[in-house]
């Protein structure tokens, strides 16, 4: 209890932290990293609060299975890889590309919702697990992810459009609890002690 307790704190000290940062750098680039590494933390910090707060004998991922907590923060810094890739084609200059006037793909809320879905889906035909978990840890990195990005711009669904940009204490609320519900979704849809790491034959 004290350990998820810590965690969740860390959470929003962490993205608190984050954001005031970029308010003392102008360096594009130098902001650009800032973000995405307290992206990753965010993202890092909200599957180890699933896992340290699941049931007893659940509690096997943070302790045998690093790797799914440390896949989590790396998903939630890889979805800004599209703020480069897709503009870089046409320009060189990286400065211009890590700030888009346009929201690029991987910023979509409505595909996050989808491939989890897909997830979710195949993970209940095929009977295996390690999708479900992956489902939830996906949605984690980027629910987390839209959430920091929606103090700017909201969340972006398409084809609807976007909503409003979130509160910031709203933002750092909803940030706190994110790993609790995705706690309850694991509680509910996970039986088996299987993990991400499993099925990359990786052991901790």
């Amino acid at each position: 209890m004290l350990l998820s307790c810590f965690l969740t704190l860390s959470i929003g000290l962490a993205a608190f932290c984050g954001d005031r940062l970029l308010d003392f750098y102008t360096n594009k680039i130098l902001r650009a990293f800032i973000d995405n590494a307290t992206h990753g933390a965010v993202g890092l910090l909200t599957w180890a609060v699933v896992v340290v707060s699941l049931p007893e004998g659940r509690k096997y991922y943070i302790f045998s299975r690093l790797v799914d907590v440390i896949l989590c923060g790396f998903a939630a810094c890889a979805i800004d890889v599209d703020h480069i890739t897709k503009p870089f084609v046409k320009s060189p200059n990286i400065k211009k590309d890590l700030l888009l006037e346009h929201r690029p793909l991987l910023h979509c809320t409505t595909l996050w919702i989808a491939i989890c879905v897909i997830c979710f889906t195949l993970s209940k035909i095929t009977k295996t697990e390690w999708l479900t978990v992956l489902c939830w840890l996906l949605s984690a990195a980027s629910i987390s992810h839209h959430i920091r990005d929606g103090t700017r711009r909201g969340l972006w669904f398409w084809p609807f459009g976007s909503t409003s940009p979130i509160p910031y204490t709203m933002y750092v609320t909803l940030l706190c609890l994110l790993p609790f519900a995705e706690r309850e979704m694991m509680i509910l849809t996970v039986r088996s002690r299987i993990t991400v790491a499993d099925i990359l034959n990786i052991q901790v």
